[in-house]
């Protein structure tokens, strides 16, 4: 799974509206929950079951998806 720090930038670093899909399941994520010292906070993302983007701890199992380049 790949770690994305600031849920500013894709895995490719271009930002993550260029991808066609940057919506959040709620208006106050990604919140980056947990953050401090020793806690890196919420640095993976899945998608929730309302169809909009969530940031997660590393540490949580999760079903997750992966960015790819379309060939062709």
């Amino acid at each position: 799974m790949a770690v994305l720090r600031g849920w500013q930038d894709s895995e490719q670093g271009t930002p993550l509206s260029s991808t066609g899909f940057s919506r959040w399941y709620a208006s106050n994520q990604p919140d980056n929950y947990g953050a401090g010292p020793g806690n890196p906070g919420e640095d993976c993302g899945s998608v929730h079951r309302n169809g909009g983007l969530n940031d997660f701890q590393c540490n949580m199992k999760r079903a997750f998806f992966c960015e790819q380049e379309l060939l062709g």
